[in-house]
């Protein structure tokens, strides 16, 4: 098993070699579908009532909606389309033919995909009750849980969240500062006001790939390390 980040980054690069036009229109479509939760820093910025202006008051109210719409989706699908995202560049990574139906080839898992999705989320934000430092050790605790299940569909959500919790066990010091790594490169993506990242996605997802790769082994056991659930 090798986590070093310089090699994680070269084998992302090279899987990538001739495969940038792919990698940057799948992940641009997950992230347009994964939902990111713009409605509330929008609602708590712009204040309708105060618009006096009919025309910018429409426009503004039409934003929301498609924002609003936007979110819902990405709330409803969003775990079905993570996991084709996370079989994509696992895919990738090994060397395995991809194409773009890939990211959508999961969608028979939709309610699996659905729950797990909503678990990693209710566990995030629990511990993130108790202060923000739990909360982020959360949610790379259960980081390779979409892996996981992008590699096989058919194991239940709390065994994915558990082999999660498993793999990152000693390893999520390693992933934090793997991300870490790619904060020159964001902070040149926003000086071309976030133009950058549709470069820099496919590239920080593939590493993310090779490490899971390189936990798993590439040889992950079906039945659960631990029966004995403490999630």
């Amino acid at each position: 098993m090798n986590l070093e980040r310089g090699y994680l980054k070269r084998n992302a690069s090279t899987r990538l070699s001739g495969q940038w036009g792919l990698a940057i229109g799948v992940s641009f479509v997950a992230a347009l579908l994964g939902g990111n939760n713009y409605v509330g820093s929008l609602s708590s910025r712009i204040n309708l009532d105060e618009i006096r202006d009919p025309m910018v008051y429409s426009f503004v109210a039409r934003l929301l909606l498609i924002v609003f719409a936007f979110t819902l989706v990405g709330i409803i699908v969003g775990g079905a389309v993570n996991l084709g995202h996370s079989i994509f560049y696992i895919k990738l990574i090994r060397g395995e033919y991809v194409e773009f139906s890939t990211l959508f080839s999961r969608f028979q898992y939709f309610l699996k995909a659905l729950g797990l999705n909503l678990l990693i989320g209710l566990l995030v934000f629990l511990w993130s009750l108790l202060f923000i430092i739990p909360g982020i050790i959360a949610a790379y605790r259960y980081s390779m849980a979409f892996y996981i299940m992008a590699e096989n569909p058919e194991i239940s959500i709390l065994d994915a969240l558990n082999e999660s919790k498993l793999m990152m066990e000693g390893n999520k010091m390693n992933l934090f500062i793997l991300n870490l790594s790619f904060i020159g490169w964001s902070l040149l993506c926003f000086l071309t006001c976030g133009i950058g990242f549709i470069f820099l996605s496919p590239y920080i997802n593939a590493t993310v790939a090779s490490f899971y790769d390189e936990l798993s082994g590439n040889r992950f056991n079906h039945q659960p390390k631990n029966p004995n659930y403490s999630i």
